[in-house]
Protein backbone atom coordinates (compact mmCIF):
# COMPACT_ATOMS: atom_id res chain seq x y z
CA UNK A 1 0.00 0.00 0.00
CA UNK A 2 1.17 3.48 -0.40
CA UNK A 3 -0.13 6.89 0.65
CA UNK A 4 0.17 10.35 -0.96
CA UNK A 5 -0.75 13.37 -0.17
CA UNK A 6 -1.87 16.45 -2.30
CA UNK A 7 -0.09 19.78 -1.79
CA UNK A 8 -1.34 21.39 -4.13
CA UNK A 9 -3.23 24.71 -4.79
CA UNK A 10 -6.97 23.56 -5.26
CA UNK A 11 -8.66 22.37 -2.63
CA UNK A 12 -8.78 18.51 -4.42
CA UNK A 13 -7.37 16.88 -7.57
CA UNK A 14 -8.75 13.77 -9.15
CA UNK A 15 -6.40 11.66 -11.12
CA UNK A 16 -6.87 8.11 -12.32
CA UNK A 17 -10.28 7.48 -10.59
CA UNK A 18 -8.82 8.63 -7.22
CA UNK A 19 -10.20 11.64 -5.53
CA UNK A 20 -6.92 13.37 -3.30
CA UNK A 21 -7.98 15.84 -0.83
CA UNK A 22 -5.75 18.92 -0.34
CA UNK A 23 -3.10 18.20 3.43
CA UNK A 24 -5.10 14.67 3.62
CA UNK A 25 -3.20 11.48 3.36
CA UNK A 26 -4.98 9.30 1.14
CA UNK A 27 -4.25 5.52 1.06
CA UNK A 28 -3.99 3.20 -2.60
CA UNK A 29 -3.71 -0.02 -3.24
CA UNK A 30 -1.18 -1.37 -5.81
CA UNK A 31 -3.58 -1.06 -8.26
CA UNK A 32 -3.94 2.37 -7.58
CA UNK A 33 -0.63 3.37 -7.27
CA UNK A 34 0.20 1.96 -10.59
CA UNK A 35 -2.64 4.16 -12.09
CA UNK A 36 -1.73 7.34 -10.53
CA UNK A 37 2.03 6.93 -11.53
CA UNK A 38 1.05 6.08 -15.08
CA UNK A 39 -1.30 8.97 -15.59
CA UNK A 40 0.67 11.45 -17.24
CA UNK A 41 -0.70 14.50 -14.19
CA UNK A 42 0.10 11.79 -11.41
CA UNK A 43 3.33 11.44 -12.98
CA UNK A 44 4.07 15.35 -13.64
CA UNK A 45 2.58 15.99 -9.88
CA UNK A 46 4.62 13.38 -8.11
CA UNK A 47 7.64 14.52 -9.74
CA UNK A 48 6.84 17.93 -9.03
CA UNK A 49 6.14 17.51 -5.65
CA UNK A 50 2.52 18.31 -5.99
CA UNK A 51 1.86 14.74 -4.86
CA UNK A 52 4.24 13.15 -1.95
CA UNK A 53 4.49 9.15 -1.92
CA UNK A 54 5.06 7.54 1.20
CA UNK A 55 4.59 4.00 1.96
CA UNK A 56 2.21 2.46 4.24
CA UNK A 57 3.50 1.50 7.83
CA UNK A 58 0.27 0.96 9.55
CA UNK A 59 -0.80 -2.42 9.14
CA UNK A 60 -4.51 -2.59 8.01
CA UNK A 61 -4.47 -6.37 8.39
CA UNK A 62 -7.34 -7.13 10.40
CA UNK A 63 -6.99 -8.74 13.77
CA UNK A 64 -9.40 -11.65 14.73
CA UNK A 65 -7.99 -11.78 18.14
CA UNK A 66 -8.29 -8.08 19.13
CA UNK A 67 -11.48 -6.92 20.27
CA UNK A 68 -13.55 -4.47 17.92
CA UNK A 69 -13.73 -2.03 20.75
CA UNK A 70 -9.64 -1.63 20.66
CA UNK A 71 -9.28 -1.04 17.06
CA UNK A 72 -8.69 1.69 15.70
CA UNK A 73 -10.74 3.22 12.26
CA UNK A 74 -8.03 1.73 10.24
CA UNK A 75 -8.52 -1.68 11.68
CA UNK A 76 -11.95 -1.55 11.78
CA UNK A 77 -12.35 -0.49 8.20
CA UNK A 78 -10.45 -3.34 6.98
CA UNK A 79 -12.44 -5.77 9.41
CA UNK A 80 -15.72 -4.19 7.60
CA UNK A 81 -14.14 -4.87 3.93
CA UNK A 82 -12.88 -8.38 4.58
CA UNK A 83 -15.99 -9.55 5.93
CA UNK A 84 -17.95 -7.94 3.19
CA UNK A 85 -19.39 -5.23 4.51
CA UNK A 86 -19.53 -1.25 3.95
CA UNK A 87 -19.16 1.99 5.23
CA UNK A 88 -18.74 6.00 3.89
CA UNK A 89 -15.73 8.00 4.13
CA UNK A 90 -18.04 10.20 6.39
CA UNK A 91 -18.54 7.62 8.76
CA UNK A 92 -17.22 8.12 11.79
CA UNK A 93 -15.64 5.75 14.97
CA UNK A 94 -18.62 5.01 16.68
CA UNK A 95 -20.40 3.84 13.62
CA UNK A 96 -17.38 1.78 12.30
CA UNK A 97 -17.70 0.71 15.64
CA UNK A 98 -21.76 -0.41 15.30
CA UNK A 99 -21.12 -1.75 11.51
CA UNK A 100 -18.01 -4.50 12.88
CA UNK A 101 -20.05 -5.20 16.35
CA UNK A 102 -23.37 -6.23 13.66
CA UNK A 103 -20.88 -8.04 11.39
CA UNK A 104 -19.20 -9.99 14.35
CA UNK A 105 -22.88 -10.80 15.93
CA UNK A 106 -23.71 -12.16 12.47
CA UNK A 107 -20.56 -14.35 12.17
CA UNK A 108 -21.34 -17.89 13.35
CA UNK A 109 -19.15 -19.38 16.12
CA UNK A 110 -15.51 -20.49 15.78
Amino acid sequence: MSNITYTGANSSVKIAGVLFKKGAETELTAEQAKAVKADRFGKAFLDDGTLIESESNTDTTPDDTKPIDKMTVKELEAYIKANGGEFTDDDNKPELLKIAQGIADNQPEK
